[in-house]
């Protein structure tokens, strides 16, 4: 894969890597990784990420961004609801052979993201 200009990694660092996200434009942002380190969850440190990421996004004249999400991780999608994410379909995709139940996950407005208080 190719980085594009408008693609957006960020990465969180103390003493390491604790976490990154990436996001790739294809025809609106599509926020393909989010990971955080276990010994660093619950700090704050992914709303941070996710934050920061739309503000990048803004600033190139992006309005929306989405994911997908394992069905099964109610972890996660529970973080990204609460981040002002909106459930909006339901899909298989495929994960190396196997068939995995998803939810995509969209922000219609990145100012939600942006305007997180921390």
């Amino acid at each position: 894969m190719n980085i594009r200009p408008e693609d957006v990694v960020l990465v969180a660092q103390e003493n390491g890597i604790l976490g990154f996200i990436a996001v790739w434009y294809q025809d609106e942002p599509y926020i393909d990784n989010l990971h955080i380190k276990s010994s660093a969850r619950s700090k704050k440190l992914g709303s941070v990420l996710m934050k920061s990421a739309a503000g990048r996004l803004i600033q190139q004249g992006q309005t929306t961004a989405y994911l997908w999400a394992a069905h099964d991780n109610e972890r996660a999608i529970h973080f990204y609801e609460r981040l002002g994410g909106v459930c909006t379909d339901r899909a298989l995709q495929d994960y190396l052979g196997t068939m995995v139940p998803n939810v995509k996950i969209v922000w219609p407005d990145l100012s939600i993201l942006n305007d997180i208080r921390l």
